[in-house]
Formats: structure tokens, C-alpha cells, sequence
């Protein structure tokens, strides 16, 4: 489970097993004193927790005390999974959490009646998440328990909370209604949603919330020039679309400054398997030029560690640092990435550089300084995308992400690199993820890091299912499934 939900269960024991969860499925083997150290509590307590763990998840894992350490495997991926959600099934603050977004909102002292605690707990509780609020510029009031903050910030904070967090039994997903909304739109217009690299699921969050939020009058604004500038692009009319449907089916008159907004937080999500696209989304915003000259300091510096021409790469930075401009135009907080993304960032070699280069640069990028280590994080798993998937010609199986853009970024380019050699990769875009092109294409297995499509009438397919950040048991699995053979012979090692 990602911190950013850990920080919002109230029974401190849930959250130590489930940081320690954490731990064991990402190390697999892990010493009672690095146990003690991250959790910073007595080993005595460790012991106790890793028995009671034992007992309530019963076969669906195995947890062993070795030499090397505590030993963990899933022998039951499905039943373990389902275990580990039920752990929260009565936490009281996803409650408050879920009413904050529907604006369904109550005092501090309903909430304690309803969730059975003092005021007094209550608060404290709301004191110890705090911090964590300060990291989207929000606070907290009590009467009625509300965020205070930046429009755009709290929306940002609920497609962290709700998108890029793991999927529990308290997640709320885009209305079923909403996803067919989107579709008929599409196949009523020539205009789709192309230039982007937006993942499907975090494209309907951005409009639901939208829904939502404006239902209960919470508004957003952005610069006018930027307004004026969405509006005459011609993918902005399949926006329009939406919005007109919208206005019958679920009777909400949503002015049209709200789908700008939901333009420019999908246009921002760049990929990097079609360069063509990126120069498109380059001249469109010609706002900054000196973001070509630090892009091309970038590619110049850099260019022999990466197997691509330096004026692609050029193309592909640029791209990138727009993205983040934009970004900081109409949200600084859009920039802001999860401590899990932060974390995977910095355990590649090119952090360090990338952090100097930006230091070097920064001055001329104009950014708020707030998030200048969290675009170093994703400029560092940006470039080692590129870096991975150029190196090597792009070659069938249907890989369908969710999730943070840079991490799905990474996967896809590992994807293409290590499996993608004796395999036909497709990656099904917001238009394409069906049952239809999965049959048309004639995917014999889809691989997927997001739970929630396996329960939704799209994958028909064989599928394998992985974390939303893989490790190397998912993609033991996969060679398992393309080469059971290898894949035995890996596993036994």
C-alpha cells in the first residue's frame, strides 16, 4: 500500500503490518533488525506482529524466520490481496476522505459519533496528517472537516489518493456511465484524444473529479492565455463532446474552462514512443523558447549515453520540461510525484547528474523550487525509458498500465527491450483498450499493473496481472508464461 494511504489508517497496528507488508513483497527476505530499523519499533513487537500476520493471513502466504532472515512468498496472490484490503475495511478516515470529495461534508463532532472515537483522538489525528497535506498546500479545517487549498491542489491530492495509490475496498473508480460517455463521444468524431500519452482510467478520474468537485460549486482557474490557446485546437471540439453529453447525462452544466483544465492535465502526459507527436505538442506551445536551448544543452551533454539521434533527444527534453511548464502554469503541485515514484527515481545512476543538471538550470526553467527534486525524480525514469526502449527496435501481447507516467514509461520501455524481442508488443491507447481490439489484434495475453480492469468487461484474454510497480517476480512470471521452459529454469535459481 502506498504511504499516502498508511498516512490516512487510524489503527496504528494495521499500519505496521502493512509497512511491513510493503517490505516483504518488494524484498522478499528481510532481517528482524532492518525490520526494527524502518519501523522503529522493538523487535520484541516485530515478533508479535509477524505471528499474528501468520496467523490471520493463513495459507495465502508463507513467512519463514531463516538465517538470511524473515522469508515471504504469496501462495495465494488472490486470497492475499483480498486479506490485505480487509485490514482497512473499517477505517474511519477513507470515510471522511470520500465525503470531502463528494462535498458531503460534517463536523468534527459527527464525525467522532460516527466513526466511535473522541473529539479530542480525533483531532490528533487530523494534527498527525498535517504534514502530509502540506506536501499539496492544503490544511484542514474542523467545522465542517474540509480541505482548505487550491482548487486545483485538492483534485491533485484525490487522483493521488484514489488513481496513483493502490486499489482498496474504500477506492472510488470513474462511474461506469462516465467510461461509456467518453466512448460515444469518440466514435461519434473523426477528433480523438492522440496527442498525449494519458493512460485511460487516470483520463476518467480527471473528468469525475472534475464532475464531481464542480457539482458541489469548488471552481478552478487558470491563465487566460492558456484558455485561449486550448480553445483553438482542434483536438479541444472532442472535449466539447464530452462536456454536452455530460450536461444530459448527468444533468451538470459544466462550463467549458473545466474541460480546458482536463485538456491541459492529459496533454501535459507525454510519452516518448512517437517523436512525431512530441514535436506536435512542442509547436503548439511556443510560450517559453528558452526551454529548446536547455534541452538542447541536455542532449549535447548527454548525447552518447543514449542509442538515438541528438536531434530526436533534443525534441523528446524539450517535450518533457514543456510539460513540466505547463504544469507549473496552471499548478505547481501537478509536478509533485509520490514518495514510492521518488524512490524508484533515485535508485538509478543518472539521478545524481540529472539533479545537477536541473540545479545548473534552474533559474532559466522558472519552476516553483517546492517539486525541483520530484522532476528530477521523473526526469531521471523519463530518460532511462529512452534510453532503454532506443537502444533497442521496438517489436505482439498487449501491455494495458494505469498509474504514475513515468513508472508505466519505465515498464513499457523493459517491456520492449527485454520481452518485446521475441514477442508483437501492443499498447492499447484510450481509444483501443476493448475487447474488440484485443480480438481484432488477436492478443493471445494481456499483461496489466492495474487490478481494477480484470473486474470489467474488457479483458477476455489469458492475463498476469502485475504490481502497479513491478519487481522481478512479475517479470519472472512473464517469462514464465512466454517461455515456461526459462522461466522454470529462473525460478529455480
Amino acid at each position: 500500500m502506498k504511504s499516502l494511504q498508511l498516512n490516512f489508517i487510524i489503527n496504528k497496528s494495521t499500519v505496521r503490518w502493512l509497512q511491513m507488508l510493503n517490505d516483504f513483497e518488494r524484498e522478499r527476505v528481510c532481517s528482524l533488525a532492518m525490520l526494527e530499523e524502518k519501523l522503529d519499533v522493538t523487535k520484541r513487537t516485530i515478533r508479535t506482529d509477524i505471528k499474528d500476520i501468520k496467523h490471520y493471513f493463513s495459507d495465502t502466504l508463507h513467512l519463514e524466520s531463516s538465517s538470511k532472515g524473515y522469508l515471504f512468498k504469496e501462495r495465494c496472490t488472490d486470497g492475499y490481496v483480498k486479506k490485505k484490503q480487509q485490514l482497512i475495511k473499517e477505517e474511519g478516515f477513507f470515510q471522511i476522505l470520500e465525503s470531502i470529495l463528494q462535498g458531503k461534508l460534517h463536523s468534527i463532532d459527527i464525525w467522532a459519533d460516527k466513526l466511535y472515537m473522541s473529539e479530542s483522538t480525533m483531532r490528533r489525528y487530523f494534527q498527525g496528517i498535517a504534514p502530509v497535506l502540506a506536501r499539496y498546500e492544503l490544511k484542514l479545517t474542523m467545522n465542517p472537516v474540509n480541505f482548505v487549498g487550491q482548487e486545483t491542489n485538492i483534485r491533485k491530492f484525490f487522483n493521488d489518493f484514489y488513481y496513483e495509490s493502490d486499489v482498496t475496498l474504500h477506492t472510488i473508480l470513474p462511474p461506469k456511465a462516465l467510461i461509456n460517455l467518453v466512448a460515444e463521444a469518440v466514435a461519434e468524431t473523426s477528433v480523438k484524444i492522440e496527442n498525449t500519452g494519458v493512460l485511460p482510467i487516470d483520463f476518467f478520474y480527471s473528468v469525475y473529479i472534475a464532475m464531481v468537485r464542480y457539482r458541489k460549486k469548488n471552481y478552478i482557474k487558470l491563465p487566460t492565455y492558456l484558455m485561449d490557446k486550448i480553445k483553438s485546437i482542434k483536438e479541444f471540439e472532442l472535449y466539447r463532446i464530452i462536456r454536452e453529453k455530460m450536461s444530459v447525462r448527468f444533468h451538470v452544466s459544466i462550463p467549458e474552462e473545466e474541460f480546458i483544465w482536463v485538456y491541459l492535465i492529459t496533454v501535459c502526459k507525454r510519452t516518448i514512443v512517437d517523436i512525431e507527436k512530441e514535436r506536435l505538442f512542442i509547436e503548439q506551445y511556443t510560450f517559453w523558447p528558452e526551454l529548446e536551448e536547455i534541452s538542447k544543452i541536455y542532449s549535447r551533454t548527454w548525447a552518447d549515453t543514449f542509442k538515438i539521434q541528438q536531434a530526436d533527444l533534443s525534441v523528446l527534453m524539450h517535450s518533457f520540461f514543456l510539460s513540466k511548464k505547463i504544469n507549473d502554469q496552471i499548478a505547481p503541485v501537478l509536478n509533485l510525484s509520490l514518495p514510492e515514484v521518488k524512490q524508484v527515481g533515485r535508485t538509478h545512476g543518472s539521478y545524481e547528474k540529472n539533479g545537477q543538471f536541473l540545479a545548473d538550470v534552474w533559474d532559466k526553467l522558472a519552476i516553483n523550487n517546492m517539486y525541483q527534486e520530484d522532476i528530477c525524480c521523473a526526469l531521471t525514469l523519463y530518460t532511462e525509458s529512452i534510453e532503454a526502449l532506443y537502444h533497442q527496435p521496438i517489436k505482439r501481447i498487449a501491455l494495458i498500465l494505469e498509474g504514475n507516467l513515468y513508472v508505466c514509461e519505465s515498464i513499457k520501455a523493459c517491456f520492449l527491450r527485454y520481452i518485446g524481442q521475441d514477442c508483437d508488443v501492443f499498447f492499447p491507447n484510450i481509444n483501443e483498450v476493448s475487447t474488440a481490439f484485443l480480438t481484432e489484434k488477436n492478443i493471445d495475453l494481456v499483461v496489466t499493473n492495474y487490478k481494477a480492469y480484470l473486474n470489467v468487461d474488457i479483458v477476455n484474454k489469458d492475463y498476469l496481472l502485475f504490481k502497479p510497480i513491478p519487481d522481478w517476480r512479475d517479470w519472472l512470471r512473464l517469462v514464465h508464461k512466454i517461455h515456461p521452459k526459462l522461466g522454470q529454469s529462473l525460478g529455480e535459481l
